[in-house]
């Protein structure tokens, strides 16, 4: 979650799902009641998407705040969001 950052052009009221857009990406399992099954989990320790890093969000965040810098962790690009 990321909350605040009005002022650093970041836009609030949404929920990115990179995977959504990654080739091969089925949909999450959901069983007969509706609950997610172990195949939902199971895509969220290992995304589809394997350019997903939780570190390109932390770098945009970073040079949205002013530090210069082009990587941050194992990331590998900067996210448009």
């Amino acid at each position: 979650m990321l909350a605040g950052g009005s002022d650093l052009g970041l836009k609030h009221g949404q929920h990115l799902d990179f995977n959504a857009t990654a080739a091969g990406f089925q949909g999450y399992s959901l069983g007969a009641d509706g609950a997610l099954t172990t195949a939902h989990y199971q895509v969220c320790s290992r995304p589809v998407n394997s350019d997903a890093h939780m570190s390109n969000l932390l770098l945009l965040m970073a040079q949205r705040m002013g530090v210069e810098t082009d990587k941050f962790g194992d990331s590998n690009k900067v996210i448009a969001i």
